[in-house]
């Protein structure tokens, strides 16, 4: 991968960067003859990082589960292609919630239900690309299907149900938002904070 800009992390994100950065090493000198090519790099890192990471964050951490998570994240940052480096983009997403032990991963001291919108998100986002893992995710339809994923459980914190066309319509405009206006932040803060400004408690909307 090619060098990127770098951006600030906080304590934790950069242990994890740190720790990100050990495996990808060691996975070169590992693969030094095929110049570190390696079809189940994943699980080769999964491995890696399982104890390092449990150690750092204080949590079990599933080494299978970490594999998908892994491949996920990798996905998407060929897909958003932002400008910071691979392991800074991976080290944030894991700690905003797009981690493998899901909004079981509290690493913020944001309010209750900011962190449980962002768990909706993240349990959306991971049953998505594995309902679309042969296509890596790729779905036009996808504003739809997270808005059906995402009703019920929205509807549980909020005492109110979003009707399914206006989430989906609602997730359209979050993401070319984001795109736009945000592609610094995680994309789970931003959508959960936007999400409860129009529809949290005390709204109208």
């Amino acid at each position: 991968m090619s060098e990127r800009s770098e951006t600030s992390l906080g304590p934790l994100a950069s242990r994890i960067q740190s720790l990100l950065m050990a495996a990808a090493a060691a996975h070169h000198d590992a693969y030094i003859e095929t110049d570190g090519l390696h079809a189940e790099w994943a699980e080769w890192y999964a491995d890696f990082l399982q104890e390092k990471l449990a150690e750092v964050t204080g949590r079990p951490v599933d080494e299978a589960e970490l594999a998908a998570w892994l491949t996920a994240a990798d996905a998407r940052y060929r897909f958003e292609a932002p400008e910071e480096a691979w392991p800074v983009y991976y080290a944030r997403a894991y700690v905003t919630g797009f981690g493998p032990a899901g909004p079981e991963v509290k690493m913020s001291d944001e309010g209750d239900l900011n962190y449980d919108v962002k768990g909706v998100l993240v349990r959306a986002a991971r049953a998505h690309h594995e309902a679309y893992l042969d296509v890596d995710g790729a779905n036009p339809g996808w504003p739809a299907w997270y808005a059906n994923h995402m009703q019920g459980d929205l509807k549980a914190l909020l005492g109110r149900e979003i009707a399914l066309d206006e989430l989906a319509t609602w997730l359209v405009k979050m993401d070319e938002e984001y795109r736009d206006l945000a592609p610094d932040r995680s994309w789970v803060s931003y959508y959960a904070e936007k999400l409860l400004e129009k529809w949290g408690e005390g709204t109208n909307s």
